[in-house]
């Protein structure tokens, strides 16, 4: 992935947007491969929200999906990752 958006010379501050983040387990992942950019975890659980915020908060951002639409623009983010979403 990061090969990818370097070819496209995109890696300078990407918008990632984690969708069905869980607790997530990908932010040290995304993090270290992307150390500038905004990024932000997404989930239905609140409990995973929490624990995730508790783990990692102070590197990304945490928010809860509670309703039928992505609380953010759709043409906000330039990565959209699908993680166990049905």
């Amino acid at each position: 992935m990061a090969a990818l958006f370097k070819e496209k010379d995109l890696l300078q501050n990407p918008r990632i947007l984690d969708l069905g983040a869980g607790i997530g387990s990908s932010v040290p992942f995304w993090h270290s491969y992307f150390p500038g950019s905004e990024i932000a975890c997404l989930d239905v659980s609140k409990r995973s929200i929490e624990i995730g915020e508790s783990r990692n908060g102070h590197l990304i951002k945490f928010v809860r999906f509670d309703d039928d639409m992505i609380p953010f623009p759709f043409t906000y983010w330039l990565h959209m990752n699908l993680g166990c979403v049905q």
